[in-house]
């Protein structure tokens, strides 16, 4: 586990990215990244789009998701049209090399459908795919992917994709369960904003292991990384 603070989100997301490209740059196989939605990330593909894109091979990048609401892709509140519209559409990436979860399907048939196409298309390791990176936000609540406090149990669900309930408004989601975001060879939580610190520091703390979901991916990933910017 290692934590990473920075004087500025911009650097922060900098940070993620140069991380990733240095891996890339050590081998010529292709890469499996999962993303996430919401405010930090679409302040990560902003940056990736604007600085980084003459700096990446997208021939070797292989996107899906971590998790995706129950709407349709044109939906303002899809996590794919948000990294659609800031990254994907405006970078040289071919469209099969990215694979959403469709939303707008039933939700038990997407997750399960989605479970099959990363088992599919992402290498096992000891019986579970192995993503290369899983970027990860944590919310206010301590929620990762859309695993909320109160249902732990999707930790250790036996599905990789699952559907999940948002307790706040009860909208359905489709999203990653703890198998996959701790199997990851980088399990990546990119948190800024003065509202995430109080939580990230509660996560960090080994006590709080089974109270926050994020807490529980943290100290299970094999290899946890916080990149963090309170500004």
């Amino acid at each position: 586990m290692t934590e990473n603070y920075f004087l500025s989100p911009k650097e922060a997301a900098q940070s993620v990215i140069t991380t990733i490209l240095g891996s890339m740059d050590q081998s010529n196989r292709i890469f499996n990244i999962a993303l996430s939605g919401g405010n930090s990330p679409a302040m990560l593909f902003e940056e990736w789009e604007r600085s980084y894109n003459v700096y990446t091979d997208w021939n070797r990048i292989r996107f899906f998701w971590v998790d995706e609401r129950c709407v349709p892709p044109t939906s303002t509140t899809s996590n794919f049209k948000l990294a659609y519209d800031l990254l994907l559409k405006k970078v040289d990436i071919k469209c099969e090399y990215y694979h959403r979860i469709l939303g707008e399907d039933n939700p038990e048939d997407s997750a399960k459908n989605y479970s099959s196409l990363v088992k599919e298309n992402v290498k096992s390791v000891d019986g579970i795919p192995q993503f290369d990176f899983v970027l990860l936000g944590i919310g206010d609540d301590g929620h990762t992917s859309s695993v909320f406090p109160n249902k732990m149990s999707l930790l250790s669900s036996e599905n990789l994709y699952d559907v999940m309930k948002n307790p706040y408004d009860n909208s359905l989601r489709v999203g990653m369960t703890g198998r996959l975001m701790i199997n990851a060879l980088n399990t990546i939580f990119f948190v800024i904003g003065k509202k995430k610190h109080d939580i990230t520091h509660k996560i960090l703390k080994k006590e709080n292991f089974n109270s926050y979901p994020a807490a529980y991916v943290w100290n299970k990933a094999k290899n946890a990384q916080l990149f963090a910017s309170f500004k």
